[in-house]
């Protein structure tokens, strides 16, 4: 008899436990949202309220086992930030995309205990991502990222982010896609990034990064369009080599100077291809 009463006891702890994290999960997210600037005519987030049911009812927000495990608010029209976004509250969170709002703000570096997220596309392949593109966030990209060491898809782009690309992103050995395109990024791409082995997709476009982009592995492979809108860049695949005293361009006269060393090389380069084409029609008319 003692058995029985002792795993009854056990399911009442864990429905006990389950329904009290999932009320702390819930008054957390309502905080959250009590700092949006429209979170009183957000038609979408209406379903957001102290007497419905999370997990049940909320747009957006799905659970398993009476834990929010996920949250896709893309395009809700949020005005707010991630200051108040319960990091540290959401540790069963799988998936979060919240792209296409209006977040502002600098991304919190708390954004690295979201160790458990995984995003389901549409054929059933899990990657681990974090979507935090098309806002208004600014200030830095937090170094803390570089602990989400199974991540596979970052994607930050088209928002108001500045600085250096932080070197930690080294240790996202697993990343397949990286998006930081249409920021405010400066510096140098760091050169640990080539140690990614895994990334297929790159996105450093319409930025402001200068000096050499990085050679080797993954980087061979990237084409112009992963760096366009960078005027500072050089290297392949932008330009032939990149000189140790090479210096960023600063003005009209410099990028003239350039057009024209470019149209004097696609000119050489014309004739020398012509060239190789009569020799080798004289060679087959010879034989």
């Amino acid at each position: 008899m003692m058995v029985p009463q002792i795993v009854q006891f056990l399911i009442l702890l864990y429905i006990f436990t389950v329904t009290f994290a999932s009320k702390e999960e819930e008054i957390a997210l309502l905080k959250w949202k009590a700092t949006f600037k429209n979170q009183t005519n957000n038609s979408l987030l209406a379903s957001w309220t102290q007497s419905s049911n999370a997990c049940r009812d909320w747009y957006g927000v799905m659970c398993l086992n009476g834990r929010v495990s996920k949250l896709d608010i893309q395009g809700a029209h949020v005005i707010g930030t991630l200051y108040d976004f319960p990091f540290s509250i959401l540790p069963f969170l799988e998936y979060v995309d919240l792209s296409m709002n209006n977040l502002s703000g600098t991304i919190p570096p708390e954004i690295g205990n979201l160790t458990n997220l995984v995003y389901l596309d549409r054929i059933s392949t899990l990657f681990k991502t974090i979507d935090l593109s098309s806002n208004k966030f600014e200030g830095h990209i937090p170094g803390s990222l570089g602990d989400l060491i199974a991540l596979q898809v970052l994607n930050l782009s088209h928002n108001r982010l500045q600085g250096n690309i932080p070197s930690s992103l080294e240790s996202l050995s697993s990343i397949e896609s990286l998006d930081l395109s249409f920021n405010q990024l400066s510096g140098e791409i760091p050169q640990q990034l080539v140690g990614l082995r895994f990334l297929s997709l790159l996105n450093l476009s319409h930025n402001h990064l200068q000096g050499c982009i990085p050679q080797g592995h993954q980087f061979d492979t990237f084409g112009n369009n992963s760096y366009e809108g960078n005027d500072g860049l050089q290297g392949f695949p932008v330009s032939k080599g990149c000189g140790s005293n090479w210096t960023p361009k600063t003005s009209n006269s410099d990028y003239e100077s350039d057009g024209k060393e470019s149209n004097s090389e696609f000119v050489n380069d014309f004739w020398k291809a012509a060239l190789m084409g009569y020799v080798l029609e004289y060679l087959l008319y010879i034989s």
